[in-house]
C-alpha cells in the first residue's frame, strides 16, 4: 500500500509540475499541452491532500522527500487563485480611481433577459464615478429605428474625453469595440487588433491630469475562444441537469464538441500569445506610468499573464480578497479580467464588484502616485 501511495504522489506531483510549467513556454510551441494550464489550482489540492496521506512515507523516502519539495516550491502561484480576506478597500486616500468592465455589449440581446442592464450599468459607473473607465465588448447604436446610444449616456456622466476603436461596424450605425473614457484630457497613442470580427484589440491611451503629469493606460481584449450555442450548452450541462437534458435530446456527439472545444482553446492561446507579445513590445518603447486594463480571456496560469507580471504588477495579488472571480460564464471560479500596474504606482484598494450586468465582473483599483511631474 505505502509503494502504492509513494508511486501516487510521484505521479501526481509529476503532473503538478508540468501544469506549471506550460506557463512559461509560449503556446505556438506546446499546441494542445498548453491546456494543462488550467489544471494547476485543481491539481494542488490533489497534491496537498496526497502528501497528507503519505506523510509517514515521505518522511522517511529522500527520493520522495525531492517531489514533496518540488512541490511545495511551484506553489507560490496559488496566491494569484486565493487572497486572503484581509485588505481593506479605501479609495479616500488614492490619487487615480480606475475601472474596467467588459459589458458584454451592453446586454444588446438580452442575455440576463432584463431590460434595464443598460441603465443599470450606468448607474453603476455614477455611483463608483472612477476617474478613467476602460470598457471591452463596448456598444453603441446611432440607428434612428433601434437607438443604443450609450456613448452618449456615458459622456453625460462627466466623461469628456475619450479613446474609441471600432473593430466592427455595420451599416455606418452599429459600431462594436473596445473604449477607454476619462476626466482627464487624452491623446489616442494607437491600437492594434488581430481579429476584427471577434472584437479582440488594445488600445493606448495618454492621460494628461495635469501639466508634467501623463499616464498611459493600456486597454486590452484579448483573444476569445468563442463557442458556439452547443458547445456553450456541452459546457453548461455539467452543472446543469436541464442543459444535459438538452444535450441528450439533440443527440450530440460528445467525443466531436470535446475534440472542437479543445482545438478552440488551443487556437485562442495561440491568438492571446501574438497580442501579448506585440503588446508589451509596444509598452516598452514608453517611459511613462503605466496601468492596464484586460479582459485577459486567461487565467493566472497562463503564458499571457506570466508574461503581463514580468513587467507588471496584478493589483489583485496587492489589495485583492479571496478568489476574485471575474467570469460568470459556464466555466465556473476563473479570474480572467485585470488591472496591472507599473512600479510608478502604489495601489492603494482593489475590488471585484459583486454584480450580475455581464458575464463578467467590474473591477475597481485606486492608485496613490509614486513618481514626480515632470
Amino acid at each position: 500500500m505505502s509503494n502504492f501511495l509513494s508511486k501516487l504522489f510521484v505521479f501526481i506531483t509529476i503532473l503538478y509540475f508540468l501544469s506549471f510549467t506550460v506557463a512559461f513556454i509560449p503556446p505556438a510551441h506546446i499546441p494542445y499541452i498548453s491546456i494543462l494550464q488550467f489544471a494547476y489550482p485543481y491539481l494542488f489540492i490533489l497534491w496537498l491532500i496526497v502528501a497528507l496521506i503519505t506523510f509517514r512515507i515521505w518522511t522517511t523516502n529522500t527520493f520522495t522527500i525531492v517531489f514533496l519539495l518540488t512541490g511545495i516550491i511551484i506553489s507560490y502561484k496559488i496566491p494569484r487563485f486565493y487572497q486572503l480576506p484581509l485588505n481593506e478597500s479605501n479609495c479616500q486616500t488614492s490619487d487615480i480611481k480606475i475601472m474596467s468592465f467588459n459589458v458584454r455589449d451592453f446586454d444588446l440581446y438580452s442575455w440576463t433577459r432584463d431590460r434595464k442592464v443598460r441603465d443599470k450599468i450606468m448607474d453603476l459607473i455614477a455611483k463608483e464615478n472612477p476617474d478613467i473607465l476602460c470598457m471591452q465588448d463596448f456598444y453603441h447604436s446611432n440607428s434612428i429605428r433601434y437607438p443604443f446610444k450609450t456613448l452618449d449616456k456615458i459622456l453625460a456622466l462627466g466623461y469628456k474625453y475619450s479613446h474609441i476603436h471600432y473593430t466592427h461596424i455595420v451599416n455606418d450605425s452599429n459600431y462594436w469595440g473596445i473604449a477607454t473614457f476619462s476626466k482627464y484630457h487624452v491623446i489616442p497613442v494607437m491600437h492594434h487588433e488581430i481579429d476584427s470580427i471577434r472584437g479582440n484589440a488594445w488600445i493606448l491611451t495618454k492621460i494628461i491630469r495635469s501639466p508634467g503629469d501623463t499616464i498611459l493606460i493600456g486597454n486590452l481584449h484579448a483573444a476569445s475562444v468563442k463557442f458556439r450555442h452547443h458547445e456553450m450548452l456541452y459546457l453548461e450541462s455539467f452543472t446543469d441537469k436541464d442543459k444535459e437534458k438538452k444535450l441528450k435530446q439533440k443527440k450530440i456527439n460528445i467525443q466531436e464538441k470535446v475534440f472542437d472545444i479543445l482545438k478552440k482553446v488551443n487556437r485562442a492561446m495561440y491568438y492571446r500569445q501574438l497580442q501579448i507579445d506585440t503588446f508589451i513590445k509596444t509598452l516598452k518603447r514608453f517611459d511613462l506610468p503605466i496601468i492596464i486594463c484586460t479582459d485577459l480571456n486567461d487565467i493566472p496560469n497562463s503564458y499571457a499573464y506570466e508574461k503581463l507580471t514580468q513587467y507588471f504588477d496584478d493589483s489583485f495579488l496587492a489589495k485583492g480578497s479571496q478568489m476574485g472571480v471575474t467570469y460568470l460564464g459556464p466555466l465556473p471560479g476563473l479570474r480572467i479580467d485585470y488591472i496591472f500596474y507599473s512600479g510608478h504606482f502604489e495601489p492603494v484598494s482593489f475590488n471585484t464588484l459583486d454584480v450580475n450586468l455581464s458575464d463578467h465582473r467590474p473591477l475597481i483599483a485606486c492608485f496613490k502616485k509614486n513618481y514626480q511631474n515632470k
